[in-house]
């Protein structure tokens, strides 16, 4: 499902900050299907392949421990860590990525109705959203060894 995923940056890739700024530019495979890209922004004390170079450990402490603000949180070493807004970006647009998603959910709808040898008749919501779904099964399902039940009903 994911064979790009090797061929595009992530999902852990550490980009150094150059004043204030990080860049990243990287090819988009020609048979990249739409999805979203997500980036997340983290000044981190707590990484050994990464440490912070020593003029920000003289700021912020060895393990962050000096660290302020809204951004920070508690890190295994007794320091801190900031994590800031995580960014999505639809590639190559919303509205492709919108029915991408749509068609994919589609056919796993379709794939579970036929792996069930026609048990499940028909999977619709139950209300205006996927919350909550109707599942229209064949009277043979009432015959079907109990295992094979396992549906939550409301």
């Amino acid at each position: 499902m994911f064979d790009w995923i090797d061929r595009v940056p992530g999902p852990h890739t550490i980009i150094k900050t150059q004043c204030g700024k990080a860049e990243l530019t990287f090819d988009i495979p020609a048979d990249l299907k739409p999805t979203e890209f997500a980036a997340s922004a983290m000044f981190r004390f707590n990484l050994d392949d990464h440490p912070q170079p020593d003029t920000i450990k003289s700021i912020y402490g060895e393990f962050g421990e000096k660290m302020t603000g809204d951004l920070a949180r508690d890190n295994q070493l007794g320091g801190k860590n900031a994590t800031f807004e995580t960014v999505t970006v639809a590639y190559p647009s919303a509205e492709a990525v919108k029915n991408q998603q749509s068609n994919t959910f589609d056919e796993a709808i379709s794939e579970l109705k036929t792996m069930s040898d026609g048990i499940i008749l028909d999977v619709r919501p139950r209300y205006d959203d996927w919350g909550s779904v109707n599942v229209v099964v064949s009277d043979s399902w009432y015959y079907s060894p109990e295992h094979e039940k396992d549906l939550q009903t409301n």
